[in-house]
């Protein structure tokens, strides 16, 4: 089975708080995969996650500002609405996607997430991509200071769906998030990378990737047809 993508929901709330909340997504079916991203401009506060289960594909920190953390989940009667909670309110951006087709034992093939760089490139972490599997990467930001202005997003494989491109726009210590998928099977490949550029100068940034395994299953063979003459009883 090929992997397709199902939904994803956004949020970047415009002013600081202690929960991001986000809609359910639709068209979930237990067992799709689901990939939560939720980042904050803190390196301190507690983030309590919106459910339990989750698993731990990459945290970091970007100085003493900014955080990132990826999580994914099997899908098993999800709840109406996500909601991350913050001990301190701060501005925070959150995104999730589910992802159908995926290998039952091994969805995500390799993951990882890393602090980026001040300034308008950032460069995802490299990663090993199976044959028809797809890529799922993405940044988050806090605008250098004095950078007003909503920040917008491009990566440099410019056929890959932009699934999420926010920002606040309060002048300094502004959270911005942009998240991409390839939007389909890639060939298998190591070390694969997106650069993703910027509008607006970032003072801070984590960048991520995953990539996801599709389903081995291999189909049942079609019945033989019997041969021509031969009377069937």
């Amino acid at each position: 089975m090929a992997i397709s993508r199902v939904d994803d929901q956004e949020n970047v709330p415009s002013g600081s708080a202690t929960s991001n909340p986000l809609p359910a997504l639709t068209g979930v079916a237990d067992g799709d995969l689901l990939v939560h991203l939720f980042g904050l401009l803190s390196t301190s506060a507690t983030v309590t996650e919106p459910v339990a289960g989750l698993t731990v594909r990459g945290d970091a920190t970007s100085g003493t500002n900014l955080g990132g953390r990826i999580r994914t989940k099997t899908a098993a009667s999800e709840p109406a609405s996500y909601t991350w909670g913050i001990s301190t309110a701060v501005k925070s951006a959150a995104w999730a996607g589910a992802y159908r087709g995926l290998d039952a034992t091994a969805p995500v093939a390799a993951a990882s997430m890393v602090a980026g760089t001040a300034g308008t490139t950032q460069t995802t972490p490299a990663v090993t991509v199976p044959e028809g599997g797809w890529l799922v990467y993405g940044v988050i930001t806090r605008h250098a200071p004095g950078a007003a202005g909503v920040t917008t997003w491009s990566s440099s494989a410019g056929g890959d769906p932009k699934r999420a491109d926010a920002a606040t726009n309060a002048g300094s210590a502004d959270i911005t998030m942009a998240v991409w998928d390839s939007g389909g099977p890639l060939a298998a490949a190591s070390g694969v990378t997106r650069t993703l550029t910027s509008s607006g100068s970032e003072g801070n940034a984590v960048v991520f990737a995953i990539a996801l395994k599709p389903d081995s299953t291999t189909p049942p063979p079609a019945a033989s047809e019997p041969a021509p003459g031969i009377p069937i009883f």
